[in-house]
């Protein structure tokens, strides 16, 4: 097994085995479409699955200060997001489960951001519950 040949992941995430099972799966692929080039293909088909996870367990990584690494004000924002994103999801179980999907690699990062997801986040760090939603300004 190659796993951790391409990429390795801190344990303390859970991805490194997801990520490496995706490889396998790309590596099957490509042989299953002959071996002219399989190099090529299986690192470029590899690299979508590893690119995702890496900029998660990153992004993660720099919400502790004592971490060294540019934060860039994409860096920021996620962070910033995300720890809205949290405090939403402990009132939304629909946001936990996105959570949980995409920590668990079901689903792509950019699913957090979807507007339905944006919104409910929004509402929920200003205090606003989903049942809250469509009864007017006294509600909120």
């Amino acid at each position: 097994m190659y796993g951790d040949a391409l990429c390795s992941f801190d344990p303390a995430y859970g991805q490194g085995m997801t990520v490496a099972c995706l490889e396998s799966l790309a590596l099957r692929e490509c042989l299953a479409n002959g071996t002219q080039r399989i190099a090529r293909r299986f690192f470029q088909m590899a690299s979508r699955f590893i690119d995702a996870p890496w900029q998660i367990v990153v992004g993660s990584d720099l919400q502790n200060p004592r971490v060294e690494g540019k934060r860039t004000a994409q860096v920021r924002f996620v962070n910033w997001y995300i720890a809205k994103f949290y405090q939403a999801a402990q009132r939304d179980a629909a946001l936990a489960t996105k959570f949980l999907e995409v920590a668990n690699l079901m689903q792509q990062p950019t699913a957090l951001l979807s507007p339905a997801n944006a919104l409910k986040v929004w509402n929920g760090s200003r205090g606003i519950q989903h049942s809250d939603l469509g009864r007017g300004p006294q509600a909120a």
